[in-house]
């Protein structure tokens, strides 16, 4: 199921099944893109975090050494 039609489902009137605000639809795929995008940056910043700090650490040795 894809994620516009879950949301749809999700604001269905009980009575006659016909989504209630189809802008309350795209807004919710929107906050729901715009979090997944956050968390994503977030774990490939976690990711990439530990490797940038020892390339700085390598960095400035070298600079130390010359």
């Amino acid at each position: 199921m894809s994620i516009v039609a879950w949301i749809a489902r999700r604001l269905r009137i009980p009575d006659n099944g016909v989504p209630i605000n189809y802008k309350a639809i795209i807004d919710m795929y929107n906050d729901i893109h715009e979090r997944a995008k956050t968390r994503h940056k977030a774990s490939y910043e976690k990711e990439i975090s530990e490797p940038r700090q020892e390339m700085r650490t390598m960095k400035d040795e070298a600079r130390k050494q010359e």
